[in-house]
């Protein structure tokens, strides 16, 4: 049994309704990324209103199953992390996105404005 103190008052049941809807979040703006295009983890965190790692942790714990495209979030050097780096550079090249000799994406060419998207259900 845990002697820690909860100072938030929120019931564990109540972080998980939490942790879901930010997950959720996450997940609809990310959906919303057309094919071709690339988004930042700071552009999706500031669209959501939570910070960029909060973003990698969602995207971490979206159920499975669930439609998103997580390989359209890059960094804000227009680089895609290690983690299945391989892959998601395949993916976007696939979409036609580009990268350059030191293996960044160009931002200016196929980064999108999030708050020009239809987020959708």
């Amino acid at each position: 049994m845990s002697t820690h103190p909860n100072p938030t008052g929120i019931s564990n049941d109540g972080w998980k309704r939490v942790a879901d809807d930010l997950t959720d979040a996450v997940r609809r703006v990310v959906a919303a990324i057309p094919e071709g295009t690339v988004a930042t983890y700071g552009q999706i965190a500031e669209h959501v209103g939570i910070g960029p790692r909060q973003v990698g942790w969602a995207l971490r714990h979206i159920p499975p199953g669930r439609q998103c495209p997580w390989h359209r979030v890059v960094n804000a050097q227009g680089r895609i992390s290690e983690h299945g780096g391989e892959d998601r550079q395949r993916r976007l090249e696939a979409e036609g996105v580009e990268f350059d000799a030191h293996d960044r994406i160009d931002l200016e060419v196929f980064g999108l404005d999030l708050w020009e998207i239809d987020e959708g259900p």
